[in-house]
């Protein structure tokens, strides 16, 4: 029986292929990049509001022989996060999606690429926590993760030219009688300040220190941060329908405090509750 034919493979050599040249080539990838090294930087930095957040991820071949890497559109993964909280993202496998990748090609020795991706600034997976800041951004290609750098975040502005305050309609209510809450943010700074459009969160009603009352949640929306300008404020309000729905056999009347907080800034205001 004749022996089957097997086609000879030659081995690649990086005299082969000009210096920083991608050979696309239309088979698996079975490279484990282990000499491939990523750096990601974004500019500028801190991010400021208004201004787009340019990321820049750079693919480098570290060896002295040449490395199989992934090639086509939509194989690098930009993100941003706030904590354990993924807020954007622009890939194959998120919003603006920006292609499937079929070829796998070379990269030369000691070669690099580089991809890029805008962040505008709005959020396209889930609200953050706090839209003024901080983030942090990532990339990844081939199977290699790069960050803004450990413990690195930017921030949207700076926060301390923020006031935040807590304000009743009224000094004083008969029992059952609804409360309205105004919390009220104010950018005292000579400028612009992006600001979080969520409004309070970790609203509570207590009396002589003991919880009487809690909001059910945040007024958390998938929406870009609101950018205050100098002297400019916002306001949110909440209404305490009068009811206790912690400890309830404490008396309904006597002075109560209100607290909340607002872009991470905590505020209170006391009113008083009478027969």
């Amino acid at each position: 029986m004749p022996r089957p034919h097997r086609p000879r493979v030659e081995p690649l050599e990086s005299r082969d292929l000009p210096v920083g040249f991608i050979v696309p080539h239309p088979i698996p990838i079975t490279s484990s990049q282990s000499s491939a090294s990523v750096k990601l930087t974004a500019s500028p930095s801190p991010y400021q509001p208004g201004e787009p957040e340019s990321l820049t991820l750079t693919e480098t071949n570290t060896s002295f022989h040449p490395e199989v890497v992934s090639t086509g559109s939509g194989i690098a993964d930009f993100w941003v996060t706030q904590g354990d909280v993924e807020v954007w993202r622009q890939s194959k496998d998120g919003p603006h999606p920006l292609g499937p990748s079929s070829l796998v090609g070379v990269l030369a020795p000691r070669q690099s690429r580089t991809f890029s991706a805008i962040w505008d600034g709005h959020f396209n997976e889930a609200a953050p926590p706090n839209p003024a800041g901080p983030f942090v951004f990532h990339a990844a290609v081939d199977n290699q993760l790069a960050m803004t750098g450990v413990g690195a975040a930017i921030s949207l502005a700076p926060q301390a030219s923020l006031t935040v305050s807590a304000a009743t309609d009224r000094p004083s209510y008969r029992i059952g009688q609804p409360v309205r809450i105004t919390f009220t943010e104010t950018n005292t700074g000579p400028t612009a300040v992006g600001v979080d459009v969520g409004g309070p969160s970790a609203v509570t009603i207590t009396r002589q220190g003991i919880e009487v009352w809690k909001m059910s949640g945040p007024m958390v929306f998938p929406t870009p941060a609101l950018l205050l300008q100098p002297g400019q404020s916002r306001q949110d309000t909440i209404v305490w329908p009068g009811r206790f729905t912690e400890h309830t056999w404490l008396p309904m009347t006597g002075t109560f405090v209100v607290h909340g907080t607002l872009d991470g800034t905590p505020t209170s205001a006391v009113f008083r509750v009478e027969r």
